[in-house]
């Protein structure tokens, strides 16, 4: 994928795309450059991001705390979606400097977290867990984590990315 109107294009390369909780993911980004570019850092954010997904019909809907929100309507149904961050982490792969034409490649290292990010039911609590499923499933909402691996290169007009979601669990 190319991004930075053709300034480079960038590969994230991963061994495989499933990884258990505590374990340590390695690859290798992959950037091609044009010409030869200055930049503040080349970094790999491994993020989990819930998506809420709420369906109604008819009245409005409305959600309260953190989070980027979207709403859709289709055939008099709606859709509203809310994500929140729930784990962000970060390996700086390569400081400032000038990064070479042509292509390069970079090893990286990124831990996944020890544990879940999401309190499973049992952690709540019996039967407020218990609650909480049944709300979720009688009011349509549906919880997913997605875990998604980001590289870029932080560069002085545009950067240059990849993006791949990864499963972890």
């Amino acid at each position: 994928m190319v991004f930075g109107f053709g300034e480079g294009k960038m590969e994230l390369v991963l061994p495989k795309t499933a990884f258990a909780f505590g374990e340590m993911i390695e690859g290798k980004i992959k950037l091609e450059l044009k010409k030869d570019k200055q930049a503040k850092k080349l970094r790999v954010v491994l993020e989990a991001i819930e998506e809420r997904t709420q369906y109604s019909s008819g009245t409005r809907m409305r959600s309260r705390g953190p989070g980027i929100r979207t709403r859709s309507s289709v055939g008099g149904v709606s859709r509203d979606t809310v994500k929140t961050i729930l784990y962000t982490g970060e390996v700086i792969v390569d400081g400032e400097k000038l990064y070479p034409a042509g292509m390069n490649e970079y090893d990286f290292k990124i831990q996944v977290p020890q544990s879940s990010v999401m309190p499973s039911k049992a952690e709540i609590g019996g039967n407020l867990g218990k609650a909480i499923g049944a709300l979720q499933m009688l009011s349509g909402a549906q919880n997913r984590v997605k875990w998604e691996l980001r590289a870029n290169l932080d560069a002085s007009g545009k950067d240059i990315a990849k993006q791949i979601q990864i499963s972890i669990g």
